[in-house]
């Protein structure tokens, strides 16, 4: 975490095999199932070894605000085409976008 990794994936002591193989594939499809939310992943993790006696070993170290893993390009919309602009200026204010407008917006 001190170098700048967003986050780290760990077991807090040593782990089975088998819990690994219940726990990694869950991760993972949730991971690409919820757009790299690790949060969701963890918990979907977690829940395919919740009978097993090693369920409170994987452990979730994270610096990111959203707890996105990467980034979706694209502009804010509201799903039907709609550019979010209430959205925009909100993120905006709140110092979490800085636009860069170009020659090409007249």
């Amino acid at each position: 975490m001190d170098a700048g990794v967003p986050a780290v994936l760990a077991m807090q002591d040593n782990v089975l095999m088998t819990t690994v193989q219940g726990f990694m594939p869950a991760f993972f499809k949730a991971l690409l199932a919820d757009n790299g939310k690790l949060d969701r992943a963890m918990a979907a993790g977690r829940a395919a070894i919740a009978r097993a006696e090693e369920r409170w070993k994987p452990v979730l170290y994270t610096r990111l605000r959203r707890g996105l893993l990467w980034y979706e390009s694209g502009f804010l919309s509201g799903g039907d085409g709609d550019v979010g602009w209430k959205a925009l200026q909100s993120s905006i204010a709140d110092t979490q976008c800085l636009p860069i407008l170009g020659g090409g917006l007249v």
